[in-house]
């Protein structure tokens, strides 16, 4: 009766050692699936925010691009006013002279 109850202590012991590594294993994996699963929820968020600052960026740079024409247009009339206000001060000075 003693060996039979040695035996069945044994088993028992062994039994439990065997499901407490198997619960070891599948907390392990289950952390690690949950891990996985965070660094692809993070990966989609990474990718979104690329996309939306990319796009945003394209319109800056054609803001940029706008703005760099409409100043090129008032430095060109600019030179024109002030190229043409020239031409009239010496028009006036020899009509001035002229007379």
């Amino acid at each position: 009766m003693r060996n039979d109850l040695s035996t069945i202590a044994t088993g028992l012991r062994n039994d439990a050692e065997i499901e407490s590594r198997q619960n070891v294993e599948r907390t392990a994996q289950q952390s690690s699936r949950s891990a996985e699963a965070g660094r692809e929820d993070e990966v989609r968020e990474n990718q979104s925010q690329i996309q939306s600052m990319q796009t945003q960026r394209r319109q800056l740079q054609q803001d940029a691009q706008q703005t760099d024409q409409a100043i090129r247009q008032l430095q060109n009339r600019n030179n024109r006013l002030q190229s043409s206000g020239s031409d009239l001060d010496r028009g006036t000075t020899l009509d001035l002279l002229a007379q």
